[in-house]
């Protein structure tokens, strides 16, 4: 079974866009340079920049790869326009999960190394 065609580019796909071909002319590169660096095919290329189809995230990946920054930066401008063009207010980022330290149990505690800011255990071998 295929998967079902992919519409034209919404809002947000739109403002990727926009943010792809703003940082290409911050740096001064052809678009030309640009699809030559991402690998991908200049018909697909331009098919997306004119949002007739989104770009996919591996696209993504691989255009910020050829622009020199990373591909969260252009979603993160995208969303920040989004949402400024929407009205709507930002999510709160989820707070990134802590370690859970654990005692090793193959090692004595005694000869266990410590961590030089908690004075707690180090998790090192």
């Amino acid at each position: 079974m295929g998967q079902k065609p992919t519409g034209p580019a919404l809002s947000f796909a739109r403002r990727v866009n926009e943010i792809i071909d703003a940082r290409r002319q911050e740096l001064g590169m052809t678009k030309a340079a640009l699809i030559e660096g991402s690998g991908i095919p200049a018909n697909t290329f331009h098919t997306r920049m004119r949002g007739d189809r989104p770009f996919d995230l591996n696209d993504i990946e691989n255009i910020a790869r050829a622009l020199r920054c990373d591909a969260e930066l252009i979603l993160r401008e995208a969303s920040v326009g989004t949402l400024i063009e929407q009205d709507v207010a930002p999510v709160t980022p989820l707070e990134p999960r802590r370690r859970v330290r654990r005692a090793r149990k193959d090692v004595p505690a005694a000869a266990r190394p410590r961590d030089a800011d908690s004075g707690e255990d180090s998790d090192a071998p």
